[in-house]
């Protein structure tokens, strides 16, 4: 099978799930399944080595989380790392540092967790099973018969709908997205959440992969091409014009345009936010995973295959950058002393700078 057609979420969700049924031997030498959203992750020599899937800023720290429900932060600009305390053991896709201190971790299982020490420690704020209990009461509250059903499905299937997305503009304000059109938002720093459903123009319940969020507008993007806008502070998500209908992974935005990218080396940037498009010619036809902005104002994008890629020339080409990871990258961080990280299959990977190309090698 081709990897390049695969749904990025089915994808990491089918390789990643599996680590989440690993259960504590009993004394009887029967091995239960302990649900992982109840068993703290394991605190491991090895856990620098994990499945990574998000890579951020903490203030001047760097915080990153994967498989397993580890995450792991670091104080010298990722030359080392230290493993976390979590509550859960489920695979964490996103993370959201609005703040040095405060955090928020999203992943599998529907959980959401929260972190008042830069990453050192988090705690529980929210599950799948709470997460579709919401969905239920905010379903009934509008009388809508359609929501209803499908949120009935939601409380008889269990937490096992991931969430992938999660953004926070301060310490008190921000949500989270996921497959089958989840989001949720909260207004007090999750000490409660509500339903966002229906304020987002995604009647078919397409996973919501992506996000990108400034002070003004909010995009999301996801399955089947689908990409929403909202101009009114997350009050209302309206559907845009899509370039392609295949599934974004890639959002991000710089100087005006916004970026998009997805399955098999699609890559679009629009000069009026969504609008118009313009195509961007990849270097390979392999899905893109991941984009970062750094401090020189260069847009970096990773993909699948492990290759990095830059806008250069006229702005209509991803160019590629020599890169020493040769596995898919998941997520991309530039520390405070300008060096580059990529979050990949077997942890983090450093990758150094140069004039000429930006990135030049890793160590």
């Amino acid at each position: 099978m081709n990897m390049m057609k695969i749904n990025m979420v089915v994808f990491l969700v089918t390789l990643l799930s599996t680590w989440g049924r690993i259960a504590t031997a009993a004394d009887n030498g029967v091995t239960p399944l302990i649900d992982p959203l109840q068993r703290p992750a394991q605190i491991s020599a090895q856990a620098q080595r994990a499945v990574m899937l998000a890579a951020v800023h903490a203030g001047d720290h760097l915080v990153a989380a994967g498989e397993r429900g580890i995450i792991l932060w670091s104080a010298d600009n990722g030359a080392s790392w230290t493993q976390a305390v979590v509550p859960v053991s489920v695979t964490l896709t996103a993370l959201s540092f609005p703040t040095a201190e405060h955090g928020w971790a999203v992943g599998h299982g529907g959980v959401v967790l929260h972190t008042k020490n830069g990453g050192r420690s988090w705690e529980r704020q929210l599950d799948g099973r709470a997460l579709a209990q919401i969905e239920l009461d905010s379903a009934r509250r509008k009388g809508d018969e359609n929501r209803i059903k499908m949120a009935q499905q939601l409380v008889g299937h269990g937490p096992d709908k991931p969430l992938l997305g999660v953004h926070f503009w301060d310490e008190r304000r921000g949500f989270a997205i996921g497959a089958y059109g989840l989001i949720v938002g909260t207004e007090d720093g999750g000490a409660s959440w509500q339903s966002w459903i229906d304020r987002v123009d995604n009647p078919r319940g397409l996973h919501l992969n992506a996000l990108y969020a400034t002070r003004s507008e909010v995009y999301l993007a996801g399955e089947q091409g689908i990409i929403l806008r909202s101009s009114d502070g997350a009050k209302t998500f309206r559907q845009i014009s899509s370039p392609y209908k295949g599934s974004w992974f890639v959002l991000a935005g710089h100087d005006g345009y916004l970026l998009v990218g997805g399955l098999r080396g699609n890559a679009f940037r629009s000069p009026d936010g969504g609008a118009t498009w313009e195509a961007l010619q990849a270097s390979a036809p392999v899905t893109l995973t991941s984009a970062v902005l750094t401090k020189d104002g260069k847009i970096l994008i990773g993909n699948l295959a492990g290759m990095l890629m830059q806008i250069s020339g006229n702005g209509l080409r991803l160019a590629s950058i020599p890169s020493p990871i040769g596995q898919p990258i998941t997520a991309m961080v530039q520390a405070k002393n300008g060096s580059l990280l990529a979050a990949t299959f077997t942890g983090l990977k450093s990758l150094v700078h140069s004039d000429a190309t930006g990135v030049a090698s890793g160590r």
